[in-house]
């Protein structure tokens, strides 16, 4: 687990809409799950949200898929000093894999955001 600066420095490097490679490494689509967990060669775990992939699990890329992931945010959860997990939140980048949640980039209609490339 990184400590508040280690996580301060890793967030500085990352910006909304950077595109991180990852593997898949693991999958929940049961009822009440959460979704993909993927590995981006980071020392804080990364994450799709389940409202970022298609309705349908079998949609999901298999686990040990190697796509590129849109990064949207760190959350940064309560805790002691040097004890906070932390998770990268991400959106895959490819359209087929995508939910009708899809937030990156941006619609043409939103005033004042570029996307990265």
């Amino acid at each position: 687990m990184l400590d508040d600066e280690e996580l301060g420095a890793l967030r500085q490097t990352l910006h909304l809409g950077q595109k991180l490679t990852g593997t898949v490494v693991f999958a929940f689509p049961k009822p009440g799950t959460v979704g993909l967990g993927v590995d981006v060669g980071l020392a804080v775990p990364a994450f799709v949200d389940v409202l970022l992939l298609p309705d349908d699990p079998d949609k999901w890329p298999p686990l040990g898929t190697v796509a590129e992931f849109y990064y949207l945010h760190m959350v940064i959860h309560d805790g002691p000093p040097g004890a906070r997990p932390a998770q990268i939140r991400l959106q895959i980048v490819d359209p087929k894999f995508q939910g009708t949640g899809a937030v990156w980039p941006p619609k043409a209609q939103d005033p004042g955001i570029n996307p990265a490339t």
